[in-house]
């Protein structure tokens, strides 16, 4: 019953993580904190009076027992942080959790993790960006673990392409492992259980809120080696997540996008302030080189020269062989900035209704996509 007990004290009002570390270094145990007086509790002048009052009520709600038992009913693990399964890499953290809930068959202390984070409001770019890299990361080595948060956009992007280039990956909630938020992604937090996890500091119960993705934040940086930045505006929980990666001894690896789009103002000031660009997954595991072997060398994302576009049409396609209208408007589309049909008639020496055709065919081709929003399309 230690961990529950400690679990517990986690919920006392006023008692945060260090006042609890400062409680264990004089009673050595939660369980024996537990036990204790309420005026024995109040001589260390740790607990203020409503903490001691709201203890006293959780003792009499007997909530260990009620934990314990909401954890073993929905197969929720506790790892403290004096066990052997706390993964060392988030103990090096000033402000690690004393604990963590976890849920799957994945496993918290893999040597390689990487975090790829990115904005809720993920452009067609920063997903393409994603699923290039997990992709070429399968190609060259299974050993390496995605770490996200779970929300919208690069996040749940990140997870996905994990499930399917066979890449174990975790989430991190802000909530408690009961709460699936956002909403529409419980199916993928149920298929990520399978072969990874999903973690929180927080209890079965708890809802998100502003103030608990911060804390997670925190979490995904303290798990990883190194983080991903695919897109990020000059505010968001991605950019923090990387700024206390570069904080704690991390490498954030920025990925560089178009000068027009606000999704990549965050990311170009990391890059000016020193955080690494990165154009290809080597340049990623380059930085893994004495622990495994790296594979062929990926092409760059951003190469533009005729080898890579003749590489990539046939690939893409199995072999097939597309006529020169079709060569020309695929090699006319942008990896990077979106173009409408009146772009490309601009560019092309065609007509409107033979252009709409051809882009259909290459959307069927898996070789543009179309932006619902605004009707634009990028090469992918």
């Amino acid at each position: 019953m230690e961990k529950y007990y400690l679990a517990t004290l986690k919920l006392v009002k006023g008692l945060g993580d260090r006042k609890i570390l400062r409680l264990l270094e004089i009673f050595q145990t939660a369980t024996r904190i537990w036990q204790l007086l309420p005026r024995e509790l109040e001589q260390t002048k740790l607990l203020t009076t409503v903490g001691l009052q709201h203890l006293q009520q959780l003792k009499k709600e007997n909530i260990p027992e009620r934990l314990r038992e909401i954890c073993v009913r929905q197969n929720i693990k506790i790892i403290t942080y004096r066990e052997t399964e706390y993964p060392e890499s988030l103990r090096q953290l000033c402000d690690c959790p004393i604990l963590l809930y976890t849920k799957g068959q994945g496993n918290l202390t893999a040597t390689y993790n990487l975090a790829v984070v990115g904005p809720r409001e993920a452009s067609l770019y920063g997903k393409q960006v994603v699923e290039y890299l997990l992709q070429a990361l399968s190609k060259t080595t299974q050993q390496v673990q995605i770490i996200s948060g779970g929300a919208r956009g690069i996040d749940t992007k990140a997870h996905l392409g994990a499930l399917e280039y066979g890449l174990p990956t975790i989430a991190v909630f802000g909530c408690g492992l009961d709460q699936a938020y956002p909403p529409e992604n419980s199916r993928l937090f149920e298929q990520i259980q399978t072969t990874g996890l999903i973690v929180s500091e927080y209890p079965p119960g708890s809802k998100a809120s502003k103030f608990t993705f911060p804390a997670r934040n925190r979490i995904i940086c303290g798990l990883s080696r190194g983080v991903v930045l695919a897109e990020a505006p000059e505010r968001s929980g991605a950019l923090i997540t990387a700024e206390l990666a570069l904080e704690n001894g991390r490498e954030v690896y920025c990925v560089p996008g178009s000068i027009f789009s606000k999704n990549t103002v965050g990311v170009h000031n990391l890059i000016k302030q020193g955080a690494k660009l990165i154009t290809n997954i080597e340049d990623i595991l380059i930085d893994f080189q004495d622990d495994f072997k790296v594979g062929n060398r990926p092409k760059n994302i951003f190469s533009g020269s005729d080898q890579y576009q003749q590489i990539s049409l046939k690939e893409a396609t199995n072999g097939l062989e597309l006529d020169e209208k079709q060569k020309n408007v695929y090699n006319s589309l942008d990896y990077q900035i979106e173009l409408s049909a009146e772009d490309l008639l601009c560019k092309l020496q065609i007509e409107l209704s033979e252009l709409n055709l051809v882009l259909l065919q290459l959307e069927m081709y898996g070789l543009a996509v179309r932006n619902e929003y605004n009707k634009k399309y990028l090469r992918k």
